[in-house]
């Protein structure tokens, strides 16, 4: 392919001056590959330009734009001749400079974002991900004048920031539905894989293939979706009575150093009061570690559990040279589920239906969350001490709730035992779910039950 014939719904964002520029909708509709090329053009004519390719979190290049750029100079010969790759930019022959970038805060980036100077494009690519405290580190940068924002995304919530930046009315916004209809090179294969899916998953398919928003959640495979989320903020001043004298319990999922996060979820009773992130980057596990712990002090917590996986196996050690107060006590997420031999539902033991202990806590969590749901309908009279609830004081709570939808449920191949995939389709690991599951790790110890998933995650399992 030598030559490039570019959509309709590109030409603004080629010849027309808005400060915002986002494309949303859904699979196949080729917006990335599209922007991405309209970028990488208009770094190859005229004045020199310097472009911002920007994701909430980077995991490695290959993940991002650079690897698209990098298929497009194979394309096309044209683009090959002006630019050259290096590591972690790209450069044109006229002084063109595209950069790459994760631009959360915790990701400790943040503050190479911040002091970026002279950007006239911003890409954000999968602007549904993309956080308002990353907007609000961000907007401040792209300060030069003339200079634009643009965005690709697949819609997801209506509060997420950039969807409500594209339904805003400013004047200077240009948003474009963009779905599979109008893309021209659109294959029999696509086709048949869109169809086939549509059959499927009917629940999922306007929010996948034609860019509807996701705002209950629809997915089955979902551990926690956008709907339960919602109703466990929703009731959780009705429920205050149940949860204020509850006992305080804390997660704590170390990070290696480099980009992964320290994660801290508290909560009280049944409800999550407090979560904590900051980076492994600049800390060694003896500095995380008293954090952690200083946090569970000052909520004035009876236990601490921890991720003993990996890097947290060492947890054990830095607690005991600290010798606190506070009863600790880690988990092996790849170890066998608590109360194995104990029956779970059908005829089922907990070591029958779980792949292992994280996914036997992961689903704990959803059996409270499924709990909240019925006990707001009134279709269950449940104890609220064994539902989930999250107070809406939470530090940054939507990016909380966000990030707590991520993980999936499997079924481990052959067997009909669950399993968790953390991050699906290459995005980072969920350390604000994993100290969640981590502050609920004591409804597992003995093993789930029959009665307490009644109408929960067994019947779930039943109708699959």
């Amino acid at each position: 392919m030598s030559s490039y014939d570019p959509p309709d719904w590109l030409r603004p964002f080629l010849y027309e001056r808005f400060r915002w520029k986002i494309a949303e909708g859904g699979r196949g509709s080729g917006k990335s590959y599209n922007l991405t090329m309209a970028l990488m053009a208009l770094g190859a004519v005229g004045r020199p330009l310097r472009i911002l390719c920007a994701r909430e979190y980077r995991v490695s290049l290959d993940e991002s734009s650079h690897a698209l750029m990098r298929r497009l100079m194979l394309e096309y010969p044209a683009l090959a001749a002006h630019y050259n790759t290096y590591r972690s930019k790209i450069v044109g022959r006229n002084g063109t400079e595209i950069i790459f970038k994760g631009i959360s805060d915790s990701t400790g980036t943040a503050k190479s974002v911040r002091s970026m100077e002279a950007i006239d494009i911003a890409f954000l690519e999968e602007g549904q991900y993309i956080s308002q405290a990353s907007l609000d580190t961000l907007i401040p940068t792209i300060r030069k004048p003339g200079s634009e924002i643009w965005s690709a995304m697949n819609p997801r919530y209506a509060d997420d920031p950039v969807y409500k930046m594209a339904m805003s009315d400013r004047s200077d916004v240009l948003s474009v539905r963009v779905n599979w209809q109008q893309n021209k090179y659109w294959s029999a294969e696509q086709e048949a894989e869109r169809l086939d899916f549509k059959r499927l998953y009917p629940e999922r398919y306007d929010h996948v293939y034609e860019g509807a928003l996701d705002d209950f959640g629809v997915g089955l495979n979902q551990v926690l979706t956008r709907a339960m989320l919602t109703e466990c903020m929703d009731n959780a001043s009705n429920a205050s009575d149940a949860f204020d004298d509850g006992l305080v319990e804390v997660g704590f999922d170390p990070a290696d150093q480099g980009s992964d996060l320290n994660s801290v979820t508290v909560r009280q009773g049944p409800c999550i009061v407090y979560n904590e992130t900051w980076s492994g980057k600049d800390s060694n596990l003896i500095k995380s570690t008293n954090k952690a712990l200083a946090i569970a002090q000052a909520w004035n917590a009876y236990k601490l559990w921890y991720d003993a996986t990996g890097i947290g196996s060492s947890v054990y050690a830095a607690l005991e040279e600290i010798d606190p107060d506070i009863e600790h006590e880690g988990i092996h997420f790849g170890s066998s589920p608590g109360g194995k031999d104990s029956l779970y539902t059908q005829g089922q033991t907990n070591g029958q239906a779980f792949s292992n202990r994280y996914a036997q806590m992961c689903i704990a969590v959803r059996e409270r969350a499924q709990r909240t749901a019925e006990l707001a309908a009134g279709d269950k009279d449940h104890d609220p001490m064994t539902c989930l609830y999250i107070d809406d004081e939470v530090p940054l709570v939507h990016d909380f709730c966000a990030e707590l939808t991520q993980p999936i449920w499997a079924y481990q191949p052959g067997t009909r035992k669950v399993r968790i995939e953390k991050t699906p389709k290459g995005t980072r690991s969920p350390n604000r779910f994993d100290s969640t599951v981590l502050a609920f790790a004591g409804d597992t110890e003995d093993g789930l039950s029959h009665g307490a998933v009644d109408a929960g995650w067994g019947a779930l399992l039943d109708m699959l």
